[in-house]
This record gives structure tokens, C-alpha cells and sequence, in this order.
């Protein structure tokens, strides 16, 4: 996973540059993997997850969208996989590391910052940009193209990510935590198209000045999800010296 990420030409340029684009990805990246080893060692890692994710509400604006998501599916997981009563203890936990830097970052949006070019801008006409079918064609061939892009280096991501899918087969045993993180990047990749959908600022310049860079952010933990699903190599290495 290492090797693919770091040979991303994309990633690569884009940390060169200094955007701080990289380090939100390794608090996504972090609040996930700190989740996933708290379904297995408890407590602890559940409230560190809270608190990275509060980091990254702090760090840009695109972690105060991630923030709601990963709450959402944290919430619903822990109801759903713990039950109702030891799901609220869960929840409480997570929102416990969560909520300190959240209410640090919105006095500071809301009471000391000026108004940014974001939503706070929005004008009329929004149901107009929604049911605008163009505009929803343009961002999905935008996101095709982004993902593609992303995962091009020296040793084509995205190929060699569905090879190890096709040959080593899925491991069952990690599907469930897998299933959890897709859900994030999906829901918070949602969010970033009902962004783009409602931009003041001109779809077309957001697109072609952001979205690179908003695949950034979720790079890392999709490399880490695709690898979660990937039945290890030694394992299919070992079973095929077995049979």
C-alpha cells in the first residue's frame, strides 16, 4: 500500500507543493485506522479516533464536512453492531473526543473569522443548480477522471489494486471494518458533490482547481480499505503450497 501511495504522481506533487491538503489526508486516514483497531481493543482507540476527527474540523474546512459523516457512520454502526445500549456508551465515547475541537472550530468560524467564498455566499436559484443535469453530468466525468488520475505512477494504482482484488480474492474477516470506511469516503465524497452541485463560485473553475486535491484526502484510506479487503499474500501464498 506504501509503495502504490508514494509512487502516486498526484500525491506527490501535491505534498511537494506544501498544500495542507496531505496532512487532512492522514487525519481521515488516522481517524479511520484508530476505528477500526477500536472494534478490537476497546476504548481508548474509540476516543483517539473522536479526537483526530476533531483535528481534522481544525486543520480546513473539508474536515468540518467530515466530521458529520464519520459521526453518522460511527453512530450507526455502533447501534447497529452493539445494540442500543452499549451502542449509546460507543457513540458517547467517539462524540466525547469529537466534540472539545468542534466547538473550538465553530466559535471560531462563526465568531471571529470573516465570511468565507463557500456556502455562506450562496444566492438563489439552488433547486435551479440541483435538478441541472449538465451540471451533474460535468462532475461525474470530472470524479471518473479524478479517480483515474489519482491512482496513476510509477506503478498504475488503480490496475494493480483490481489485480490483487481478482487474484488474492477477499478476506472475510476484515470485510466489515472495510465495509464501514467505504462508507465514509463515499459519504463524504456525496458531500463534496452536493458542494460542487451548489457553488457560487462557477462549477467548472471548482472543479479544476479543487477536485485533485479533494482525492487527496481520501487516498490514503482508500489505498488502506482496498488492502483491508485484499486477502494478505501469505495467506494465498500459504494456501497454495498446501494445496
Amino acid at each position: 500500500a506504501s509503495v502504490i501511495l508514494l509512487s502516486s504522481i498526484l500525491f506527490n506533487v501535491i505534498g511537494q507543493q506544501q498544500f495542507v491538503d496531505v496532512h487532512l489526508s492522514f487525519f481521515y486516514l488516522a481517524v479511520m485506522v484508530t476505528y477500526t483497531e477500536s472494534l478490537k481493543s476497546g476504548n481508548r482507540m474509540l476516543l483517539l479516533s473522536g479526537i483526530l476527527a476533531g483535528m481534522a474540523a481544525w486543520l480546513k474546512n473539508e474536515g468540518t464536512l467530515f466530521v458529520p459523516v464519520i459521526c453518522f457512520v460511527v453512530i450507526a454502526h455502533s447501534f447497529v453492531y452493539y445494540g442500543v445500549k452499549e451502542g449509546i456508551k460507543k457513540a458517547g465515547i467517539f462524540l466525547a473526543g469529537v466534540l472539545p475541537l468542534c466547538v473550538v472550530v465553530m466559535f471560531y468560524k462563526f465568531g471571529i473569522a470573516p465570511p468565507g467564498r463557500g456556502l455562506e455566499t450562496l444566492e438563489g436559484g439552488v433547486l435551479h443548480k440541483i435538478f441541472n443535469l449538465n451540471s451533474h453530468a460535468l462532475i461525474m466525468k470530472h470524479y471518473t477522471i479524478g479517480l483515474w488520475n489519482t491512482g496513476k505512477g510509477l506503478v498504475g494504482g488503480i490496475p494493480i489494486l483490481l489485480g490483487l482484488m481478482l487474484l488474492a480474492g477477499i478476506d472475510r474477516e476484515n470485510a466489515r471494518q472495510a465495509l464501514v470506511i467505504m462508507a465514509v469516503i463515499l459519504l463524504t465524497m456525496a458531500g463534496y458533490y452536493a458542494f460542487y452541485l451548489v457553488t457560487p463560485l462557477g462549477i467548472n473553475w471548482q472543479l479544476n482547481t479543487s477536485l485533485s486535491r479533494l482525492y487527496i484526502h481520501m487516498w490514503p484510506a482508500y489505498l488502506f480499505v482496498i488492502f483491508s479487503l485484499v486477502t494478505p499474500l501469505d495467506k494465498v501464498i500459504f494456501g497454495l503450497k498446501k494445496g
